[in-house]
This record gives structure tokens, sequence and C-alpha cells, in this order.
């Protein structure tokens, strides 16, 4: 059996929902047994071959339910950003690799000849969004523009309006940033 457990905080965002979506899909596809629980001790401990995916974005949160699910025979599997800090016990990760990401997208604007990028839509809470930018800034040797989303995409827009113009290539920190840009 394949369990699922979620950050209690995240459940209601969408890259949370998509996450769980697409979960339920493949798992149906391939008639994998898929549940969803709030609580790992809500696993059977005879399963012997039981597995939880981890969707969540706090490492300290991360790190607590690996413990709690190596302590009940489960293997952990977080859904992440970002590598795990240095821990005890089994866990297995599936990453999303934002520098190489990050780098394909600079050098992709780069061969079609644009030099003046920017980065836009940064949301500073994002356990993502920061280490973007972060990339972003090294591989534009600082010379990038960076637009932090500071209250809402459209304030971020009226305040950087004049800046971006000067842009010949934008990447956006998420899906809704470049809809918001878009439009």
């Amino acid at each position: 059996m394949l369990y699922v457990r979620t950050e209690e905080e995240f459940k209601s965002y969408p890259w949370c929902r998509r996450i769980l979506r697409g979960l339920g899909d493949e798992a149906r596809k391939k008639r994998v047994p898929l549940q969803e629980i709030d609580d790992t001790a809500h696993i059977p401990r005879q399963d012997q071959e039981a597995a939880v995916l981890l969707i969540g974005a706090s490492e300290a949160w991360i790190g607590r339910e690996a413990l709690r699910a190596n302590a009940h025979g489960a293997h952990p599997i977080a859904l992440t950003n970002r590598q795990p800090a240095g821990r005890d016990g089994a866990l297995s990760a599936v990453m999303m690799d934002i520098p190489d990401s990050m780098r394909l997208a600079v050098e992709y604007l780069r061969g079609l000849g644009c030099e003046r990028l920017a980065l836009y839509g940064v949301n500073p809470n994002s356990t993502s969004d920061p280490w973007r930018a972060q990339v972003f800034e090294r591989l534009t040797g600082g010379r990038g523009g960076g637009f932090v989303n500071e209250g809402s995409l459209q304030q971020t827009f009226e305040r950087c309006r004049s800046r971006l113009e000067s842009c010949d290539g934008v990447i956006c920190a998420s899906d809704y940033a470049a809809l918001s840009l878009v439009r």
C-alpha cells in the first residue's frame, strides 16, 4: 500500500491539490492502492511494504514525519524542493531540480539573444522561490533583475512596470506569476 501524508497548512494550496490529483490518477492507471492519511499511526504495522509519500513545504515537518514513518515501519518518500538536511533514518526524496531548470531557462533565453533578463514574481515566503532567485542571480552574475512579489502580483507589476520594459527576457517564478504578467 502507498500512503500519502500532507502537511496540513498546504492541503488547500493549488500546487498541493495538483500533486494529489496527479498521484491519484497515476495510482489508478497502475492499479496501485493509494490512501491519504492524516497520521502515520494509521498505517497498519503488518503492512511490511508500506511507503508514505510526504507532501509538504517545511523541512522540519518532513523530518518529523519521516522519523515517525520510520518508527512505524513505513518507508518515507518526501516530495520536496530541497534535499532534506542531514538526518537519521531512511528517507527517499523526489525533488524538483531548480538549479538545472533555471540554468536551462537562462541558456534558452540567451540563445534567443536575450541578455537583459528578469526573474518575475518571486514570493519570499515560498520554500523554493528564494532558492530560484539565488540560482538566477548566480547565473546572471547579479546583472539580472529580480522582481519580488511583496503583496500581490498586480502590485508587483505596477511597481516594476518601467523596469520590466527594459528587459528582453523574463523568467517567471511560478505559473501564477506568468499568467499575471501575460495578462
